[in-house]
């Protein structure tokens, strides 16, 4: 069973980010990416982080973007905004090739 928690509020920079105002396409508003078998983050710095956790990921990267997952499974995520958990998700037990799918670009190319 997916378990989901959210932050009531978390301040960052000069407005409050909300569960309200938080969508998965704010994962690939990200200027950087650093990926593992078993992680793949996405951050502008290193108080705003957001961690797919899983096992086996397979991806490719172009220019230091994320542009394809092609194996592994995603358990769950983690949101963190100045070391303060926003969202997180556990108990997933997902392909994560076919959410990239589904989601589209998450790490987004390079313009």
């Amino acid at each position: 069973m997916a378990v989901f928690n959210f932050a009531p509020t978390v301040r960052v920079d000069t407005y409050n980010l909300t569960i309200d105002t938080f969508t998965p396409g704010d994962i690939g508003d990200y200027d950087f990416f650093s990926g593992s078998a078993t992680a793949l983050s996405f951050f502008d710095d290193a108080s705003i982080i957001t961690t797919l956790q899983g096992t086996g990921f397979q991806f490719a990267t172009f220019l230091g973007r994320l542009v394809d997952v092609s194996g592994g499974t995603l358990n769950g995520i983690l949101a963190l905004v100045g070391g303060e958990t926003l969202a997180s998700v556990t108990g997933w037990s997902l392909n994560a090739a076919d959410v990239f799918d589904l989601t589209g670009d998450l790490g987004g190319r390079p313009d």
